[in-house]
C-alpha cells in the first residue's frame, strides 16, 4: 500500500510541475498584429499541428481568424478570454459581417489562458487541416489573418460582444516564414546605405530612384549574414519594394532616376548581380548559419547599387525620402558562399493579360540547356522570393527533372501584393544541372478596361522569382523567357511586321474583346518561347539557344499533392460538445485523481 501511495504522491507532484509550466507554446515565430493594443501573434509548427498564442492589452476577449480575402465572410475564427481566472476558447466561423456562428466541431484545443497586468493571453492548438469545412486549411499560401479585441469578456459563449473598430488584418506566411530567434555571431558589424533625402517625383504614381555606395574596405574577407530594410517613418505606403545589386564598379555616392538606364553612369548599368530583395511586409533576411554573401575576396563586388520603387498615387510633392538598407557582416566565414538567381518572365510587353479576367495565368520557363551550362554542380536552394504586382493573385515556382514535376518549390494560391516576404525552404532543395523551372503567375484584372502588360510600374505586371542558393556559381545570373514575338503576332493575327509596336497597338485596340482574350490565352498557353540565359553581368551564356518550343512536358494541371491533405470522407475531426471549451482547474483534477487512487487503495485492503 505504501508503494501505491508513494507513486501517487510522485504522480501528483509531476502533474503540478507539468501544469504549472504549460504557459507557453515555445514559439518559433511572432509578429505584432497591432501596435495600439500590442496585439501579438506567436506560433510554432508541431508536425501536422500548429500551436498559437495570442495576447493583447485588454481584459476582455482576444480573437484571430483566417480569412480568404481579409474580410469576415468565409473566415475561420477563434475567440479566447479569461473570466474569474478561468480561460475559455470558442471555435467559430463567419458567413457575413455579423456575429460569427459557433462551429459544430470544436477543432481548437485550449492550452492555457491568463490575465496579467491588464493583458489577456490565450494559448491553443489545431491541426493544419482539420477536415472541417468551416475551418480554413493552413498551408504555404499567404494567409490573411484578421484580429479583434474587446475590453469585456463574453457573459457566456453565445454572447460574443461586437468588437467595434478594434479590429484589423495582416497577411502572414505561417509555414515558411523565418524563425523569430536569431543568433548573431560572436564577431559582427554592419554598414548602411540610405537615400540622401531625395525628393520623390510627383509627376507619376510610379518612380524608380537609385543610389550607389562603396563596399567598405575590410581587413579580411567577410560574409553578409543578415540584411534589413529601414523605411523612413511615415513612408510605409510610399516605399513599395527595393532591390539591391552589386558589381565591380567605380561610381559611388550617385543618386538619380533609374527607370531608364540611359540616365545612369555606364558602370552602374552593369550592376545586375542581385544581392537582396525586399517588398512591403517583408521581415529582415537572416541567412542560415552555414552560408553567407561574400565580400572582400578577389572578384567580389566593390559597389552596392540600391533601386527603390516608390508608389505615389496621390502625386504628392511633399515626400523627401531617406529610406535604405543595412547589411550585417562577420569575419567568421561560413562554409559556403551563397548567391541569388533570377527566374521567370523577362519584363517586356510580350507578357500581356486581358482585361476583366478573374484568373489569367502566364507561364515562364528556365530550360534545361541553360541550367546545364550555368551550373557546374548540384546546388541547394534555401530561400525563394516571389514577386508580382497589383493584379497578382497566385504564383508558383515548380521544379522539373527529365520532364517530370518533382517539387512545388514555392506555391502561393493566395498571393498578396502587400505582403511579399522571403520564403524559407525546409528542407533545402537540391537542384541539378539540366533541371528546369516553371514559374506560373495568376492575375485578376476585373475592373480594368485595357490589357495589362509586363512592365516596371505598379499597374504593369511582373512574374519573377529570386532563388537563393549555394554554393555560388559564377555564371548564374538570370534564366528568363518570353513568348516569341513572331508567334505572338501570328497567333493574334495582327497583320503587322513583328516588332512594329505602333501597328500592333493599333490592331489590338480594334480587336473584339472576346477574340483578344482568346488570342492572349493561346499566346500564354501555346506560343513558343525566347530563352534568356544570362550571367550575373547580364551577358548571354554561350551554347544556349534563344528559340524554344513550348515544352510538351508541361501541364498547367501539374501539382504535387498537399502533404497536409489528410482528410477522408466526412466533416470535422472533433466531437461537438458545445461552443466553448475551458480548462478544468489543476487543483480539481488533482483532487479527483487523489480520490480515485484512494478508492483503489481501499479496495485493495
Amino acid at each position: 500500500m505504501s508503494e501505491i501511495v508513494s507513486k501517487t504522491i510522485l504522480f501528483v507532484c509531476m502533474y503540478f510541475v507539468l501544469v504549472n509550466t504549460e504557459d507557453s507554446i515555445n514559439e518559433d515565430h511572432e509578429v505584432v498584429m497591432n501596435a495600439e493594443y500590442d496585439f501579438q501573434l506567436k506560433w510554432r509548427i508541431d508536425g501536422g499541428d500548429i500551436l498559437f498564442e495570442i495576447s493583447a492589452d485588454t481584459m476582455g476577449y482576444v480573437a484571430i481568424g483566417f480569412s480568404p480575402n481579409g474580410g469576415m465572410p468565409g473566415s475561420d475564427i477563434v475567440i479566447g478570454w479569461v473570466r474569474n481566472g478561468q480561460p475559455y476558447l470558442s471555435d467559430r466561423y463567419a458567413t457575413e459581417y455579423a456575429k460569427p456562428e459557433a462551429d459544430t466541431f470544436q477543432d481548437y484545443t485550449l492550452l492555457y489562458g491568463r490575465e496579467e497586468g491588464g493583458r489577456t493571453t490565450v494559448g491553443f492548438r489545431r491541426a493544419l487541416n482539420t477536415c472541417d469545412d468551416k475551418d480554413n486549411v493552413i498551408n504555404d499560401d499567404t494567409l490573411r489573418v484578421i484580429w479583434a479585441v474587446n475590453n469585456m469578456d463574453p457573459v457566456n459563449s453565445d454572447d460574443i460582444i461586437y468588437h467595434g473598430t478594434s479590429r484589423g488584418v495582416r497577411s502572414i506566411l505561417l509555414l515558411s516564414s523565418q524563425e523569430a530567434d536569431f543568433d548573431f555571431p560572436e564577431e559582427y558589424n554592419y554598414f548602411d546605405g540610405f537615400m540622401p533625402n531625395v525628393t520623390v517625383p510627383d509627376d507619376s504614381d510610379t518612380s524608380y530612384l537609385c543610389f550607389s555606395l562603396p563596399v567598405p574596405k575590410f581587413d579580411s574577407p567577410v560574409h553578409i549574414f543578415r540584411a534589413e530594410t529601414i523605411v523612413q517613418e511615415g513612408h510605409e505606403s510610399l516605399v513599395h519594394h527595393l532591390l539591391v545589386y552589386s558589381c565591380q564598379g567605380t561610381t559611388t555616392n550617385w543618386t538619380g532616376d533609374c527607370y531608364d538606364s540611359a540616365n545612369m553612369p555606364t558602370d552602374l548599368r552593369d550592376c545586375d548581380r542581385l544581392l537582396y530583395g525586399w517588398a512591403v511586409g517583408a521581415q529582415p533576411l537572416n541567412y542560415p548559419e552555414h552560408v553567407g554573401i561574400s565580400l572582400g575576396k578577389e572578384g567580389d563586388p566593390t559597389v552596392i547599387f540600391v533601386q527603390i520603387h516608390y508608389d505615389n498615387p496621390g502625386l504628392s510633392p511633399d515626400f523627401h525620402d531617406n529610406s535604405g538598407v543595412r547589411f550585417f557582416y562577420t569575419p567568421m566565414l561560413r562554409e559556403y558562399d551563397a548567391a541569388v538567381w533570377e527566374i521567370g518572365e523577362a519584363v517586356t510587353e510580350l507578357q500581356a493579360i486581358p482585361a476583366n479576367e478573374n484568373l489569367f495565368k502566364t507561364f515562364s520557363f528556365c530550360y534545361a540547356d541553360c541550367t546545364r551550362e550555368v551550373l557546374n554542380e548540384d546546388i541547394k536552394i534555401f530561400f525563394v522570393f516571389l514577386h508580382s504586382h497589383l493584379a497578382g493573385r497566385q504564383m508558383s515556382l515548380q521544379h522539373y527533372r527529365n520532364g517530370s514535376l518533382i517539387d512545388d518549390m514555392a506555391r502561393d494560391d493566395n498571393y498578396d501584393f502587400n505582403q511579399q516576404d522571403t520564403r524559407v525552404l525546409r528542407p533545402e532543395r537540391v537542384f541539378k544541372p539540366g533541371d528546369e523551372f516553371v514559374l506560373t503567375c495568376g492575375y485578376n484584372t476585373v475592373g480594368r478596361d485595357d490589357i495589362t502588360f509586363g512592365g516596371l510600374g505598379t499597374y504593369d505586371e511582373m512574374c519573377l522569382a529570386y532563388v537563393f542558393f549555394y554554393p555560388k556559381q559564377a555564371n548564374a545570373g538570370s534564366c528568363l523567357s518570353t513568348p516569341d514575338v513572331a508567334d505572338v503576332f501570328t497567333i493574334l493575327n495582327l497583320g503587322c511586321v513583328p516588332g512594329d509596336d505602333v501597328c500592333a497597338y493599333a490592331s489590338l485596340a480594334q480587336m473584339d474583346p472576346v477574340v483578344l482574350r482568346d488570342g492572349l490565352y493561346n499566346v500564354a498557353n501555346t506560343a513558343n518561347r525566347n530563352s534568356y540565359c544570362r550571367d550575373p553581368d547580364f551577358n548571354p551564356i554561350p551554347g544556349v539557344g534563344l528559340y524554344k518550343d513550348f515544352p510538351a512536358w508541361f501541364s498547367v494541371y501539374d501539382r504535387i499533392d498537399d502533404a497536409n491533405d489528410v482528410c477522408s470522407s466526412g466533416t470535422g475531426t472533433t466531437m461537438a460538445t458545445g461552443s466553448s471549451v475551458s480548462v478544468i482547474p489543476a487543483g480539481l483534477i488533482v483532487l479527483l485523481m487523489f480520490s480515485l487512487v484512494t478508492k483503489l487503495i481501499i479496495l485493495r485492503q
